[in-house]
């Protein structure tokens, strides 16, 4: 197996992930001593946006999103919402708790996608295609309406 098509599989970047996860909760304990803890979300916010920026500019991504549809932007809305609310939390438990008991509870929330993933009645909502918009044309991009798929890749 070629080393380069490792960075295809889901795995790969599911295991890095959790490396990154442990990592984030060992830092940011010794980064919440002596600061407020949203002040330590903002300052993390400001490191991951310039870090993804560099990022999509060496890989030449950095452009607009192009013609999106409403569906998507509610979703990614409601996920950056998402996302904000479980740093502040997060950050707010280890200024108060012990690293080692606060990152596994984090981590649990990786049970709540699997509830989900095994729930017809959400996966089918959840599936549903995007749609037209009120003029009549696709709201999913060119290759068609998008669909959210819970199910993991096999790579």
């Amino acid at each position: 197996m070629c080393p380069w098509s490792l960075t295809s599989t889901w795995w790969f970047w599911a295991l890095l992930s959790a490396v990154f996860a442990a990592l984030t909760a060992i830092f940011a304990k010794v980064g919440v001593k002596e600061i407020d803890s949203d002040v330590a979300t903002f300052v993390r916010t400001i490191v991951i946006l310039v870090t993804l920026g560099l990022i999509l500019l060496a890989l030449g991504k950095f452009h607009s999103p192009g013609e999106v549809g409403g569906r998507t932007w509610l979703f990614l809305v409601l996920s950056g919402l998402a996302t904000g609310a479980s740093w502040i939390c997060y950050f707010r438990a280890l200024k108060v708790g012990d690293a080692s008991l606060v990152a596994p509870v984090d981590k649990a929330e990786r049970g709540a996608g699997r509830d989900l993933r095994r729930d017809p009645a959400r996966r089918a909502a959840l599936a549903a295609p995007v749609g037209r918009g009120r003029s009549g044309r696709r709201r999913g991009g060119a290759a068609g309406p998008e669909r959210v798929s819970l199910s993991p890749r096999r790579g």
